[in-house]
């Protein structure tokens, strides 16, 4: 494996350039300043193996161009490796490797590649590990490294050999092995302690443990008491609930009575009701036909959108048609401005062929007159001349024939300079074409994912649509529901108030109360509170006895004080308004009550405590009722009569202390609130909340209407993007098969050249040869020249004879330009015709993209007309739409008329039952009860169900007796932790396995600490073996390089990790050892090199990089170097910096480097 190619882009003073090296062994030269160590730079910059002050930059930033005074932001390095020998795992023979960077507004940002695919900087050199390249075994020795070697301390210069044997990698083993082992010591104390806090724990559930099961046998045997009881409350249950069964059937008799009454309403407002559905039905389909017109509406507007974006995508491209027009038209223009140039060099070339044609006439002139002469005087020397003339006609045509093969090397230099110029402006041009082709591709790239993010979006939006719909169906159905309850709870309104009105027709007050009363309420009289019967509120079932129990005293007044019942007394005498007893809450006083009670069956509750009221109007109540006892019924009452209770019964038997019984029927006069207001504001209230809720769904509705049609819109423009998109990635594939196509003639037209070069080249070689044979044949006959020359220099024929030849000499000189100029002649015109050609391909390419700009307009035009079409169809819907909304309205109105018809029924329907209502409350009241009363008894028989049933149970004061002793001694037992019996099997349970843990944390310990030990032998081992392969290197490298004796020194061998690495070295003809700092400084350095050279020997690299490192050698020394180098670079490549003579002309190649205007250039490759 070696670098085949490195190629950079705005790299320090790099601008643009590829940069070939050989396999073996690259020398690279040039000028101080002129950018030879960037190539160094760039190529470890690559490989990331530097710093960038490695790299002579303060940041990376400072690696970007800017030679040519123009800022650039981004640079790049591409390090192209010859892999045909697989060293690294990749399919072919290339490898290439990328870097860029890139400023951004934040810093900068750069990345790696391989082969394209992006690769960490960890990853890269994973990768180039497995070739030995890294920068710890010196494959890369930078200015200064040679000397650093030499200047470092010996610590330091030990640190050398670590890296190269990877004691780091022990070090990091044996690191991560300590922090376990802290890790497991860490965890093996918190089971200790753990360990301990769970046995104080155990001991301590132990106890409550006990105390937990003594608690539950106490609950267990009070539950089984409790038991007893529950059966004696079921047995009364039933005994009630035949009673209230006889009640709820004679309700059902009077309810049937009155229910015939409204059955003509009834009839009426079925009629009405089916109009009123068939109305509904007539509307619900208009509002369909609505719902399909705004659907084709959608249809249309989306369609538009998608001309839209063809629209657009098409204007697009016209752009760049024009875009490429108008550089093909600068393009054309350039081409006619470089025919006429070439038609006026042309000219002038024709022009100096005519001066060379008349100078050659002047010429042979005169040689034709020399000749004449020479003919003349040849008669005497007749032999001599003959032949003189014999070889001078050769010697002419030797050198003709040698003219003729320097013309024709001429002729393939210049065309294989040509043809290589050509070469160079392709692999410029095939550059460009493939970052083009990585632009199209990157670009592609981010289409794509713009289309699928589209489609993602799409997607996305088309289920919140379908969601949106779904929730508009559902909140449109809440909305019918609400609707719908909302005149439910009128008509519960309604026939509430009519059960109030019905029952305040019942209430009498007297004259007197009532004028009071009225007073109150206008605001005449101050501190009065109202009636008893206003200011307390009972269940219904208990309503009749405790009015019975109140009697008159629920017309008492309540006021404030008793100056407020004096002004009220007074005004009742002043208008002569009646009486009426007045209640001061300063002054009244409850009676005694005895709060003793009965233990009969039937007995309810005291009288007192069923009725609800203001805590401030208490002595009031009791007052009014005392210690009166409500029982269930008379049988029950009278019981009671021999321990001297008062007592009512729910249908209103009062029994006196005295033993006096009132009962009978009973008509209701005045009567307790039964919280039927309270009802009616509760309906209220709820009719309003759900007034509010319909008008919050309402608005929800129209926001949800809003968005549904802002979703759409956006799905809308999420399809024209995506054409669009489309559009744009098509007009990608097509650049990107052209560019392709072009890449693909230009590599053929690349092999073309290259094939020509090879023929050239033995071209050259022939030629070559046959130029030294008639340079010899020509000494030959210039030397006979010479020999018959001498015979006849008393006469005028040599002079002649030399002018002659010196003619023939220029003639034959002045035909050479001739024919030259001829050449070139030829060639401009070729040039000329080709160029000429390439403005007919350019005119026929315009033309072809007009046409194609004319054919976009065209279909541009097309596009629109439809969207005309389409606008002047949803225009028509609009209409229909429009209709229908009309239609709509006059069936609501319809709608709205039976509703008052419906409405007007409703209300007579109402006051028809007004009578039922009654009735229907003391039957519901019944029902209610019973209703409780079976859901007590069938609780009863659940909990029954499951329990003994003895025949002969306890009296009932026996067993409260009892369930009070188990009560208070489970209350002495509290607070008792019930969980302690599961949680003592649960913890014993914990603390065997945190026990077992705590055993394999300790095995655990052992085995780390045995480890620890291994880590430092293996450390030591592979330290030695790598010193002493060094060290055996460093005394063969050194005796070759500088002739004397040296060797490798550990400062502590017992403990090489304790001490440093000293260098002992005896240059040739020293009879001691020198210490390294009285050295000369080519003496220094050929120690470092011998070091850097044994390492590399020791961990071989497929390439070497040096920079400079022979600054310090004299000539003799730095032959040495460029020797073993050479030797070296059989097995391995390397490429050195170097301006000394030696090294250059060992190497097999040498780069040259120049600077021009602040950018680096390679100048040329010298082959040795």
């Amino acid at each position: 494996m070696h670098i085949k190619r490195l190629e950079i882009r705005n790299f320090k003073s790099f601008k643009k350039v590829a940069i070939p090296f050989y396999s073996d062994f690259t020398a690279i030269s040039g000028p101080n300043g002129c950018g030879k160590s960037n190539i160094i730079d760039a190529i470890v910059f690559v490989l990331g193996i530097s710093r960038s002050k490695g790299m002579r930059a303060e940041k990376l930033t400072d690696l970007i161009f800017k030679g040519d005074g123009i800022e650039k932001s981004h640079a790049e390095v591409s390090l192209i490796l010859d892999n045909d020998d697989g060293t690294l795992r990749f399919d072919g023979d290339e490898v290439k490797i990328k870097r860029n960077i890139k400023k951004t507004d934040n810093g900068y940002y750069s990345y790696y590649y391989i082969n394209g695919h992006p690769i960490s900087l960890s990853d890269l050199h994973d990768t180039l590990s497995v070739a030995n390249i890294s920068s710890d075994g010196y494959s890369v020795v930078m200015q200064g490294d040679v000397t650093n070697i030499i200047e470092m301390s010996d610590y330091r210069r030990r640190r050398i050999i670590d890296d190269i044997a990877g004691v780091a990698e022990f070090d990091e083993k044996k690191e991560e092995a300590l922090e376990e082992l802290e890790i497991v010591k860490e965890r093996i104390e918190m089971a200790d302690i753990i360990l301990n806090e769970i046995k104080d724990r155990l001991n301590q559930l132990k106890y409550e443990k006990e105390q937990a099961l003594k608690y539950k046998s106490l609950k267990e045997e009070k539950e089984m008491y409790e038991n007893y009881i529950t059966i004696l409350e079921l047995r009364y249950l039933h005994r009630r609930d035949n009673i209230l069964k006889e009640e709820l059937e004679r309700y059902e008799s009077d309810k049937d009575a009155f229910s015939c009454s409204i059955s003509e309403i009834k009839s009426k407002l079925i009629v009405l009701n089916g109009a009123l559905e068939e109305i509904n039905s007539e509307i619900s389909k208009a509002g369909g036909g609505k719902i399909d017109v705004k659907r084709e509406i959608e249809g249309i507007s989306e369609r538009m959108s998608k001309s839209k974006g063809k629209i657009e995508a098409m204007e697009k491209e016209i752009g760049s048609i024009g875009d490429k027009m108008k550089k093909k038209f600068i393009e054309s223009n350039r081409a006619r401005e470089e025919v006429e140039e070439m038609d006026e060099i042309i000219k002038k070339m024709a022009v100096g062929l005519n001066i060379f044609h008349l100078e050659r006439g002047e010429m042979d002139d005169e040689l034709n007159g020399i000749k004449s002469k020479i003919d003349k005087i040849g008669v005497a020397h007749a032999e001599e001349i003959k032949r003189l003339e014999e070889i001078g006609l050769e010697m002419r045509e030797k050198r003709y024939e040698k003219d003729e093969s320097l013309r024709e090397e001429d002729r393939i230099l210049s065309f294989s300079r040509r043809r290589s110029s050509e070469k160079d402006g392709l692999i410029g041009k095939r550059f460009d074409l493939y970052e083009r082709l990585e632009e199209i591709e990157s670009s592609m790239e981010k289409t794509l994912e713009e289309i699928g993010e589209l489609r993602r979006e799409k997607d996305k939006i088309s289920g919140e649509l379908d969601d949106l719909k779904e929730q508009h169906s559902s909140e449109k159905l809440e909305a019918d529901m609400l609707e719908g309850k909302i005149n439910e709870l009128k008509e519960m309104y309604a026939k509430t108030e009519a059960k109030i009105k019905a029952s305040e027709e019942l209430d009498a007050y007297s004259k007197g109360v009532s004028f009071i009363l009225n007073a109150k309420r206008s605001g005449e009289l101050r501190g009065i509170y109202g009636s008893v019967a206003e200011l307390g509120k009972v269940d219904e079932r208990y309503s009749v006895a405790l009015e019975v129990a109140a009697g008159g005293r629920l017309q008492h007044i309540v006021t404030d004080t008793d100056e407020d019942a004096t002004n009220a007394i007074s005004l009742l005498k002043g208008e002569n308004r009646g009486r009426a007893t007045f209640l001061p809450l300063n002054r009244i006083r409850k009676s005694r009550i005895n709060q003793r009670e009965p233990k009969l069956n039937g007995f309810i509750d005291h009288a007192l405590n069923l009725v609800k009221y203001d805590e401030k109007f208490e002595d009031v109540f009791g007052y009014v009722f005392g210690d009166t006892l409500v029982f269930d019924n008379l049988e029950d009452a009278r019981r009671g009569m021999k321990d001297s209770y008062r007592m009512v019964t729910l249908d209103g038997e009062l029994i006196e202390r005295s033993g006096a019984m009132t009962g009978g029927s009973f008509k209701r006069r005045l009567k307790f609130s039964v919280d039927r207001r309270d009802e009616l504001q509760k309906i209220s209230a709820e009719i309003i909340k759900r007034e509010m809720k319909l008008e919050e769904v309402r608005e929800k509705l129209a926001d949800m209407g809003e968005e549904i049609e802002r979703r759409r819109d956006h799905l809308t423009e999420i399809e024209r993007r995506s054409y669009k998109c489309e559009a744009v990635l098509s007009g990608f594939e097509k650049e990107k098969e052209n560019v392709s196509k072009q890449i693909g003639e230009i590599e053929r037209e690349i092999n073309q050249i290259e094939e020509e070069g090879r023929n050239y080249s033995d071209e050259m070689d022939l030629l070559e040869k046959k130029i030294r044979e008639i340079d010899l044949e020509f000494k030959e006959l210039e030397a006979k020249k010479n020999e018959l020359a001498d015979g006849i220099r008393s006469s005028k024929l040599p002079s002649l004879t030399e002018r002659r030849d010196s003619l023939i000499e220029e003639v034959s000189r002045l035909n050479d330009k001739i024919r030259g100029i001829e050449d070139e002649l030829r060639e401009r015109s070729l040039n000329k015709k080709h160029t000429e050609e390439r403005i007919e391909e350019l005119k026929k390419e315009l033309e072809d993209g007009e046409k194609d700009r004319s054919m976009l307009k065209d279909d541009i035009e097309g596009e629109k007309k439809k969207i005309e079409e389409m606008k002047a169809v949803v225009g028509e819907k609009r209409k229909i739409e429009e209709e229908a909304d009309e239609k709509t309205l006059k069936l609501r109105e319809k709608r709205d008329s039976i509703l008052n018809e419906i409405s007007s029924l409703e209300r007579e329907e109402l006051s028809i039952n007004k009578n039922i209502e009654i009735i229907n409350t003391k039957k519901e009241s019944v029902k209610e009860k019973l209703d409780e009363l079976r859901e007590r008894i069938s609780s009863f028989d659940e909990k029954v169900a499951t329990m003994d049933m003895p025949e002969d149970l306890p009296p009932k004061r026996e067993i409260e007796k009892k369930i009070e002793e188990f009560a208070g001694e489970i209350k002495s037992m509290e607070p008792v932790n019930m969980r302690s019996i599961d949680e003592y099997e649960s913890v014993e349970e914990r603390y065997r396995d945190l026990a077992e843990k705590r055993d394999v944390l300790n095995r655990e310990r052992d085995d780390l600490l045995e480890r620890i030990g291994k880590f430092d032998g293996m450390k030591r081992e592979a330290f030695m073996n790598t010193f002493n392969g060094i060290n055996e290197n460093f005394k063969e490298i050194y005796g070759e390089l500088a002739g004397g004796s040296g060797e490798l020194v550990l400062e502590d061998e017992e403990d090489p990790f304790n001490g440093g690495l000293w260098i002992r070295a005896m240059p040739e003809g020293k009879n001691v050892a020198q210490r390294l700092q009285a050295m000369s400084g080519g003496e220094k350095s050929l120690i470092a090199l011998s070091l850097i050279f044994s390492a590399q020997k020791f961990q071989p690299s497929p390439f070497y990089i040096f920079d400079e490192v022979d600054m310090f050698l004299d000539g003799v020394n730095d032959g040495k170097i460029s020797s073993m180098i050479q030797r070296f670079s059989s097995d391995a490549q390397f490429i050195v910096i170097s301006l000394r003579k030696k090294m250059l002309e060992g190497a097999h190649g040498v780069l040259g480097v120049t600077l021009m205007d602040g950018i680096s250039h390679i100048t040329g490759v010298r082959l040795n």
